[in-house]
């Protein structure tokens, strides 16, 4: 027996052909959420989240897409709060979909790092 069919009789082989792609399909099919609706306070919440954000700044969000909650990190490339959505990473996020907003939190500040220089008076 050549290499060549040897190798053949260890090679990859689906008796079912299309069986991966419907089991993928059916997962999916399961594993689908319904969107949930955001209380009041949670909606007022949201808002002022958004109304703080700005191009270019670092966010992380939640939101939810084809059935399913998804997380994105990243900068902020554009806001359009007339049209209701915003950009990250190439992603186009309608502001009804969002559930959180996650925004940089400013570091505390502590006495003890802040130092002065020799010759600088107190």
């Amino acid at each position: 027996m050549t290499v060549e069919n040897r190798a053949k009789q260890f090679a990859p082989f689906s008796a079912i052909t299309g069986l991966d792609r419907a089991v993928d399909q059916k997962l999916r099919e399961v594993s689908q959420v319904e969107k949930r609706e955001l209380s009041e306070d949670r909606a007022a919440e949201l808002d002022e989240k958004l109304r703080a954000l700005r191009r270019g700044m670092r966010v992380s969000l939640a939101y939810y897409t084809s059935g399913e909650y998804r997380s994105l990190s990243g900068l902020v490339e554009q806001l359009d709060p007339d049209e209701g959505f915003l950009k990250i990473g190439g992603e186009t996020i309608p502001f009804a979909d969002l559930s959180d907003v996650f925004l940089p939190q400013p570091l505390p500040f502590s006495p003890e790092c802040a130092t002065l220089s020799p010759g600088d008076e107190a």
